[in-house]
């Protein structure tokens, strides 16, 4: 009895990952590796070097500037200075974990 239903078990495992169907092969996700990452040195509205404690926190980044007005606009408008730094950063600005 305990053989037939180990073999029964077996043959079920076996049958339903034959069934299965394989993972496409093609992946759309871009892979950016850590060393990759470029950290922020230039402010997105000014082009200066960034003053490390003027930053604004939005969706899990941090956006550094360089001065208080800078500030503002960050403030004012976020994913504006994000898009700035996208440009011309790319997508391998790094993220606050």
């Amino acid at each position: 009895m305990k053989k037939s239903l180990l073999a029964t078990f077996f043959i079920s495992l076996f049958i339903s990952c034959a069934r299965t169907k394989p993972v496409a092969q093609k992946s759309e996700v871009k892979v950016i590796l850590p060393e990759q990452l470029k950290p922020q040195e230039t402010c997105p509205y000014k082009g200066t070097p960034i003053d490390p404690f003027k930053f604004v926190e939005y969706k899990g980044q941090r956006i550094y500037v360089c001065c208080q007005p800078c500030l503002k606009l960050v403030e004012k408008n976020p994913q504006e200075a994000i898009d700035r730094l996208k440009s011309l950063y790319g997508e391998k600005l790094q993220e606050v974990k």
